[in-house]
């Protein structure tokens, strides 16, 4: 191993002020919900330069898939995952590898923020 360490290192120092904020899981793994059932969807949140404000999770489905859906969940201020129950309806659209969004939203310092992260569903038959 090198030595990484020193005066003949460049180094970069920012000082900022903290900006409370949140972020979601990066990488979700693609699920699978059957016509008529549910599943339970854990999120995980990561709480960033002290912010301690709710975080609001919810699936954003685009128009093509019919039928999938999820009911608002609040993740609390200590909280460090939520759990989304998405349903489908027993006509939902069948098909593989759609692309809805998990989003988060909060107001972290009076801001509105949006996170959004992307994951693939597929609908199959009961």
């Amino acid at each position: 191993m090198t030595d990484q360490a020193g005066p003949g290192c460049a180094y970069r120092l920012v000082i900022r002020q903290p900006t409370p904020d949140f972020d979601l899981a990066r990488n979700l793994e693609p699920i699978s919900v059957k016509r008529g059932d549910t599943i339970d969807l854990p999120i995980a949140v990561t709480r960033q330069d002290g912010w301690q404000g709710p975080v609001n999770l919810s699936l954003v489905t685009p128009p093509e898939l019919f039928g999938v859906r999820s009911t608002v969940v609040t993740v609390p201020g200590s909280g460090k995952e939520g759990r989304l129950r998405i349903t489908a309806a027993p006509n939902a659209t069948l098909g593989h590898f759609m692309t809805v969004l998990v989003r988060g939203e909060g107001t972290p310092a009076n801001q509105s923020v949006v996170k959004d992260r992307p994951i693939i569903v597929t609908v199959a038959e009961n």
